[in-house]
């Protein structure tokens, strides 16, 4: 590569033009362009019914267990009139039930709107307004602090045993809204962004190809933020490949010996941290002398992480653990 250093202008030869311009955007790749995300987990369900998939504290579902809990939600969501394009909100704290509501709407062919509890009220009620949510799904002690809104309320709580648990058919297609995610709002007001089906498909389908996750991963570790991205990008990536989607309680992120626990318990082999968590926890280890070789992928991103850290990290970690920095934006799914 030739630099002009009179002007700064740079000369490319073919071979680096061609490189640039064409192989490295050459980025195309087979993947299934005709279904939906909640169709790859019940593929899943059909191959794996028994295995666990999901854990949180002393409670936990089966593959089977969770998909007949999340159609009987999903026929009653049908029979509110959700249908594809339709926002449902889901104001929940962290539960099996947060999954199942998840599972429920995509299900009933609607987008989740996901809403932090703890967020201030204010915050909440302008998501509420803005998306216009039409239902929202939430839980009896949640109801009484909620902003006010024109929302039909759903309670997770609800028996929902007189609908049916086979598989609802809705008209939703790959093009249609899976969730709408609000950004933080730090460089104005906070936006909705909007992605479909076939984002989120091939979002999975390029991390089953870079983490080999179907043939690799056993045991995901769920940590972040329900209303943040990564959430979505943790749940896909366990209930798509068959692992088991273990959720960190809230309180533990920074409480690095009970994090530890439970990821040596749940025999958790790929975790996505942000650098903050991350720091805690290697503190911990270096002064406990204990060490994270049973993790197979160890992801670290949403935030700066520095060259002297991953190094630390790869001291703790076997030889054969993958360590990833990855980062990306809402509006180009997750990573």
């Amino acid at each position: 590569m030739n630099i002009h250093n009179n002007n700064s202008d740079i000369e490319l030869s073919a071979a680096e033009r061609h490189k640039i311009l064409v192989e490295w955007n050459n980025t195309q790749t087979d993947y299934p362009k005709d279904k939906c995300i909640h169709q790859l987990f019940e593929e899943q369900v059909e191959r794996t019914p028994n295995a666990i998939a999901v854990v949180f504290e002393e409670q936990q579902l089966t593959y089977h267990e969770l998909n007949c809990r999340a159609n009987q939600l999903a026929h009653y969501l049908q029979s509110l009139g959700v249908k594809p394009e339709v926002l449902v909100g889901i104001c929940v704290e962290r539960s099996l039930g947060m999954i199942v509501g998840l599972l429920a709407i995509l299900k009933a062919g609607g987008a989740y709107v996901p809403l932090d509890p703890n967020y201030p009220k204010e915050r909440l009620a302008f998501m509420l307004a803005d998306a216009g949510v039409p239902v929202l799904l939430s839980q009896k002690k949640l109801i009484e602090e909620l902003p006010e809104h024109q929302a039909q309320i759903v309670c997770l709580e609800t028996d929902w045993g007189t609908f049916s648990a086979e598989n609802p058919v809705s008209k939703v297609t790959p093009e249609n809204l899976a969730y709408v995610i609000y950004t933080s709002g730090s460089t104005g007001k906070p936006k909705g962004v909007m992605v479909t089906h076939c984002n989120l498909v091939n979002a999975y389908y390029a991390w089953e190809n870079a983490y080999q996750l179907s043939t690799s991963m056993s045991s995901h570790l769920q940590m972040a933020n329900f209303s943040f991205d990564v959430f979505t990008g943790d749940f896909v990536r366990a209930l798509c490949s068959g692992a088991k989607l273990v959720l960190c309680p809230r309180e533990w992120l920074l409480v690095p010996e009970k994090l530890f626990q439970l990821m040596h318990d749940e025999q958790v082999d790929c975790a996505e941290f942000v650098p903050a968590v991350v720091r805690n926890l290697i503190q911990y280890l270096e002064s406990t002398a204990q060490n994270l070789n049973f993790m197979k992928l160890l992801i670290v991103g949403s935030d700066s992480w520095y060259m002297h850290e991953y190094q630390k990290v790869r001291t703790l970690c076997s030889p054969n653990t993958r360590i990833i920095n990855s980062y990306g934006v809402s509006e180009a799914t997750i990573d």
